[in-house]
C-alpha cells in the first residue's frame, strides 16, 4: 500500500508554498529528471514540483490499474 504522501491531492497540484519546508539555498539534482533544483519534497529530497506531481499522478494511475485488474481477476474466477 502506498503512503498518503504518494498520492496527489484532489486538485492534482501539490502545495509547496511553505519555503521553510520546500526550499533550499543550494541546488541539487532532481530525484526524477536530474536537473538542478532548490525545491525539496516532503521528505527533503531534491525534486521539481512538476516532476513530483507527474510521478505521483503516474503512481496513482498505476495503483488504480492494479486494483482494477485484481477486481477483474476476482470476477473472472467467480469469487466475490
Amino acid at each position: 500500500m502506498l503512503a498518503s504522501d504518494e498520492f496527489l491531492p484532489a486538485s492534482g497540484v501539490l502545495d509547496w508554498s511553505d519555503p521553510k519546508r520546500h526550499w533550499a539555498q543550494r541546488p541539487r539534482p532532481c530525484r526524477f529528471c536530474k536537473g538542478p533544483t532548490c525545491l525539496r519534497d516532503e521528505g527533503g529530497r531534491p525534486s521539481h514540483k512538476t516532476c513530483a506531481e507527474t510521478y505521483r499522478a503516474r503512481r496513482q494511475a498505476h495503483t488504480v490499474q492494479v486494483y482494477a485488474q485484481r477486481a477483474q481477476l476476482t470476477d473472472d474466477d467467480g469469487h466475490a
